[in-house]
């Protein structure tokens, strides 16, 4: 697992400490952050499928700031689609979400 200070070792110059500049975090939620850049990393590296994670809390909280740092500090492409945008689209709702998943 990847501590504080540790540089990334895939060649680029971010830390732990780089993705979460500017998010406050509990200190548990903080080690699980950490813990999740890891896994996605190396699942990434080995070719393996990923693990899913939900982020909730109230609106204006970090959620999707956070979710779209570690995506980029784990070199994955960053999406985000919210019920709005889905139930704009009507019956082609359906066929569009699968459509992003096929993406992802």
């Amino acid at each position: 697992m990847q501590s504080e200070g540790e540089v990334l070792d895939d060649g680029r110059d971010g830390t732990i400490s780089d993705i979460l500049s500017g998010v406050i975090l509990h200190e548990d939620t903080k080690q699980v952050v950490t813990s999740l850049c890891a896994s996605m990393f190396n699942a990434k590296q080995e070719r393996r499928p990923l693990r899913n994670c939900i982020l909730h809390g109230p609106p204006g909280t970090g959620k999707t700031l956070l979710a779209k740092r570690i995506s980029q500090n784990c070199g994955f492409h960053f999406a985000m689609v919210s019920g709005g945008d889905l139930a704009a689209l009507g019956a082609k709702g359906v066929p569009e979400l699968h459509r992003l998943f096929a993406w992802a």
